[in-house]
């Protein structure tokens, strides 16, 4: 393998990366988002508002948030090999800190009732934690499917 040839292939990954993570945001986000929603008490209306504003987000975050659970696994020194906890603990981490506030926003957005959003946010930030490791599951699964490696992983 030549410099050139890492080069020349590194534009093609860096697309490729951000295709899937960006699918795997968005499919995850419909899902569960749906879930929320529904809990929060939202309309037909304010639900596919919600969901295109957080459809919308997922869109534009997908591979910047893959880039930062990938700085947050270098961070916990995840590792190939590492365990179900320390995965499990970085992958917590980067969903509470990423989404949670997200989500918040969507739901005001959306015109949730002020009561049903406190409570709902609450939910969600308390279930960021082990969202973020089933995410992470699902980013990875998505990664090896169309086989791009994670940033800890090469």
């Amino acid at each position: 393998m030549t410099l050139e040839s890492i080069v020349n292939n590194e534009p093609k990954r860096s697309w490729k990366a951000a295709l899937v993570d960006t699918a795997a945001a968005v499919s995850f986000s419909i899902a569960t988002g749906t879930c929320f929603d529904a809990y929060a008490g939202l309309s037909l209306p304010k639900w596919a508002k919600a969901r295109t504003i957080m459809g919308t987000a997922s869109a534009v975050i997908g591979r910047p948030y893959g880039k930062f659970r990938n700085q947050v696994n270098k961070l916990f020194g995840v590792a190939k090999e590492s365990g179900f906890i320390r995965r499990s603990l970085a992958d917590s981490v980067a969903s509470v800190v990423v989404w949670a506030p997200i989500y918040a926003g969507t739901l005001y957005l959306a015109g949730a009732d002020h009561e049903k959003l406190v409570k709902t946010c609450a939910l969600q930030t308390a279930l960021s934690a082990p969202i973020g490791v089933i995410y992470g599951w699902y980013q990875n699964a998505w990664r090896s499917y169309f086989g791009v490696k994670s940033e800890f992983q090469k």
